[in-house]
């Protein structure tokens, strides 16, 4: 799991919401001419501004799109929030929340977690990743 994708996630989910509220809420403004209904009837310019008339099928289409991309997103997003809940160790734990979900850099997660150098929570997190890779190989080499 590359949880270095979290923080994109985040971003694209953003991103995907506010495609589909412009899709919802499709301003349009145009100027048109005109005259008062009164004297002196001199023709003016007026500015026209309502939701716009497009083709509501693509609309529902697109729509319907964005909003399939969302759902396997937040499904991920999910999954790699599970992951961070499951492991045991508290510390590494808060390492991985401040890195991965709070978008935090290294130098700030050591000053939080109180560490004296950006490097330790770092490495913690590199040994931790690679002995999850190092119990992966060594199942698939049983099986």
């Amino acid at each position: 799991m590359d949880l270095d994708q979290l923080r994109f996630i985040k971003n694209e989910i953003e991103l995907i919401k506010s495609q589909i509220d412009k899709l919802e809420n499709q301003v349009v403004t145009d100027v048109v001419s005109g005259s008062s209904a009164h004297y002196p009837y001199g023709q003016r310019k007026f500015v026209i501004t309502g939701i716009g008339q497009c083709d509501k099928g693509l609309v529902n289409k697109l729509k319907a799109r964005l909003e399939n991309h969302l759902a396997k997103l937040l499904t991920m997003q999910n999954e790699m929030m599970t992951f961070i809940e499951s492991v045991e160790d508290s510390e590494l734990r808060q390492i991985l929340i401040l890195r991965y979900v709070c978008n935090q850099p290294w130098r700030e997660v050591a000053q939080e977690m109180n560490y004296a150098a950006e490097s330790v929570p770092r490495k913690r997190c590199a040994r931790f990743f690679a002995s999850i890779e190092n119990d992966r190989k060594s199942r698939s080499k049983v099986c």
